[in-house]
C-alpha cells in the first residue's frame, strides 16, 4: 500500500498557472501592411505599436491609465480616443520605419516609449513656435513616467505635411533615450556651463529673472522665439531654452542631435561658424551621442535628407 502511494504521487506533476507577460492586447501578424508593420516593430525593436485602439483600450498602459487630465487641456476633443484613419496611420508607420532604418538598433531598442498608440485626433496642443517663427507643429503627446506615446491628426480629410510628421518622429526617438529623470543619463562635463545663466528663469547678467531667447508678443500672449538670441546664447532649438535649466537640460542635449540631423548641412555650417557657444556645445553633444549611441551627426544628417 505504501509503495502504491509513493508511485501515485511520484506521477504527479505540479504546474503553475500560465501568466501571459506579452503587450496588451497581443500584437501578430495580420492582413493589412499596417498590422505587420507593427508587428515587425514589436519583433525586431520590442516596441508595442497599435492603430486598432480606441477609447477605453488606447488609455490602456501596463500600469494602469493614461492621465486624461493633460489632453483635455491641451485638446478636449481627442476624447474618447478614436481610430485613426488606416491610410493616414499608414503613411506614419512607413516613416517611423524609414527613421528607424537609418539609426542603430539599439537606440530604437532602448527608448522609453515601449507603447505608442496611434489615434485619429491630436492629442497635443501646438501653443510654442519653431525657429521660423511660426506655430510649431506637434501631433504627439507623451507621458513620460509610463513610457506610452500618442500620435495624432490621422485623419484624411486634414492635410498634415510629412516633413512635420518626420521631425515629429525624429524627436520622439531622440527624447525616447534622452531623460535625465527616467533613463538616468548624465549630461557631459562643460556642456551646461557653456550656457549658464541663459537658461529658462536664471538670473542673467543684468540680474533679471531670465527668458532671454524669447520676444513676448501681446497681440496673441506667446512669446516668440528669437533664433539669433538663441544662437548667442547657445541654443539651437526653441526647446533647448524654454524646457531646460541647469538641473534638468537633457532637452537642451537633445535638442542638439534633433538640430544636427534634421538642419541642411550647409546651415548647420554657417551656424557653427558663427557661434561660438553652439560650436563649442555641438562638439560635445557629437561626441557624447556617438560615444554612447552610435549616433553619427553627420552619417545621419545625409540619410534623414533622402528620406
Amino acid at each position: 500500500m505504501i509503495m502504491l502511494i509513493a508511485s501515485c504521487v511520484g506521477e504527479e506533476k505540479l504546474t503553475g498557472d500560465y501568466e501571459y507577460d506579452g503587450p496588451v492586447p497581443p500584437i501578430e501578424k495580420g492582413d493589412t501592411e499596417a498590422q505587420n508593420l507593427c508587428f515587425e516593430f514589436y519583433e525586431k525593436y520590442g516596441l508595442n505599436v497599435y492603430y486598432t485602439l480606441s477609447e477605453d483600450e488606447a488609455l490602456r498602459t501596463e500600469l494602469g491609465e493614461t492621465q486624461t487630465n493633460p489632453i483635455i487641456y491641451n485638446n478636449p476633443d481627442a476624447l474618447p480616443m478614436q481610430l485613426p484613419d488606416e491610410n493616414a496611420a499608414l503613411s506614419l508607420l512607413k516613416i517611423m520605419k524609414s527613421l528607424y532604418g537609418i539609426m542603430p538598433e539599439k537606440v530604437i531598442e532602448s527608448t522609453m516609449y515601449k507603447r505608442q498608440v496611434l489615434v485619429k485626433v491630436n492629442p497635443a496642443a501646438n501653443r510654442s513656435y519653431n525657429t521660423d517663427n511660426e506655430k510649431y507643429y506637434m501631433n504627439y503627446y507623451s507621458e513620460d513616467m509610463i513610457g506610452v506615446l500618442y500620435y495624432g491628426d490621422l485623419d484624411e480629410t486634414i492635410s498634415v505635411n510629412a516633413e512635420d510628421r518626420k521631425y515629429c518622429v525624429l524627436q520622439n526617438i531622440i527624447y525616447g533615450i534622452i531623460n535625465k529623470y527616467y533613463k538616468r543619463i548624465t549630461v557631459p562635463e562643460g556642456f551646461t556651463e557653456i550656457s549658464a545663466g541663459y537658461y529658462k528663469n536664471e538670473e542673467g547678467p543684468d540680474g533679471q529673472n531670465t527668458y532671454l531667447c524669447f520676444d513676448y508678443d501681446p497681440a496673441d500672449g506667446l512669446s516668440k522665439y528669437n533664433i539669433i538670441k538663441g544662437y548667442e546664447y547657445g541654443f539651437v532649438l526653441p526647446e533647448g531654452a524654454s524646457c531646460s535649466t541647469v538641473e534638468y537640460n537633457d532637452k537642451d542635449l537633445a535638442s542638439y542631435a534633433i538640430w544636427a540631423i534634421s538642419t541642411p548641412a550647409a546651415e548647420i555650417e554657417d551656424v557653427l561658424g558663427s557661434y561660438q557657444r553652439v560650436k563649442a556645445k555641438y562638439q560635445i553633444a557629437e561626441e557624447f551621442f556617438m560615444e554612447n549611441y552610435g549616433i553619427d551627426f553627420t552619417v545621419l544628417n545625409k540619410e534623414y535628407s533622402k528620406l
